[in-house]
This record gives C-alpha cells, sequence and structure tokens, in this order.
C-alpha cells in the first residue's frame, strides 16, 4: 500500500477531538479592526499634508506616532521637508481601514505635476510611515527582484 493511502485510511479512521471542532474557520474574519474610522484618517492626513506643505516641521513631529516621535528629531524631519519638493495642493484619494493601522493614499501636486503619497496611521491617527513619489526605494526594488526571481523557480538567483 502506498503512503499516501496509508495516510488517507488512517486519518479517516482516526478519532476526532472535540477540540478541533470548535475552531472556528472565520476567526480571522471576526477579529477586530483598527478603532481609527476613515473620516478620522482622512482628517488628520489631510492636517499632516498641510503641516508638510507649510513645511512645518514641528506640526509634523507631533502628527508621529510616539515610536517614531522618540527617535526623529523635528531637525532631521525639517532637513527632509527642505530637500522634498514643494507642496501647492494634496488630496486624499483612498483610505484603507486594517487591523492594526490604516492605509490612506493621496495625492500631492508639485511643481512636477501630481505625485503619489502613501501614509500610514496607527490607531490614534498618528504616522507610523511615509512613501513621497512613485519611485522604488533600494530595498523595494531589492525586494520585487526577489520575489520575481522566486515566482519564475529562479532559486539561486534570488
Amino acid at each position: 500500500m502506498k503512503l499516501s493511502a496509508a495516510l488517507l485510511a488512517l486519518s479517516l479512521v482516526a478519532p476526532v477531538s472535540p477540540g478541533l471542532l470548535s475552531v472556528a474557520p472565520v476567526a480571522a474574519q471576526e477579529a477586530d479592526a483598527t478603532s481609527l474610522t476613515p473620516a478620522q484618517a482622512q482628517a488628520a492626513t489631510e492636517l499632516l499634508l498641510a503641516a508638510i506643505q507649510n513645511n512645518d516641521a514641528t506640526a509634523v513631529h507631533s502628527k508621529l506616532a510616539d515610536s517614531i516621535q522618540s527617535s526623529v528629531s523635528i531637525e532631521a524631519i525639517q532637513k527632509r521637508l527642505d530637500s522634498d519638493l514643494a507642496i501647492s495642493a494634496s488630496r486624499v484619494v483612498k483610505v484603507g481601514s486594517g487591523y492594526s493601522d490604516t492605509t490612506v493614499d493621496a495625492l500631492i501636486t508639485t511643481s512636477k505635476g501630481e505625485v503619489p503619497a502613501l501614509l500610514i496611521l496607527d490607531e490614534e491617527g498618528k504616522l507610523l510611515a511615509w512613501k513621497i513619489g512613485g519611485d522604488d526605494s533600494p530595498i523595494e526594488a531589492t525586494a520585487q527582484s526577489f520575489t520575481e526571481e522566486l515566482a519564475a523557480s529562479r532559486w539561486v538567483q534570488a
């Protein structure tokens, strides 16, 4: 008898544990989503984008999540704001609520036209991460290349 047939036969005659029957297959669907509503996320994002547009590092710093705020200085934020393109306008395009954070897609208008922005907010509407512009950073490009190589079954190249 083949191994797969033996395992199938064994699984059919083995007693089923009562504990296994109580596991809900939709438990993940019942998990609580973030308490930040889409309206709150949009308002928080608009305040943050206004602070970025006004080149106000202090205001941006106050809108960072506590874990980020403690590791980033106002001076570092000001340096980044000074090096980025000047924003003349912005608008929220889409808000997506998750289980522990909220993702906000926005468009910012610069002298070079509209640029996509991605913002990740925590449950309090504070900024966890942002990405302005559509270009991949080196780590994103590396991750993309890695997944493409794996998908093509080129294990050594990955």
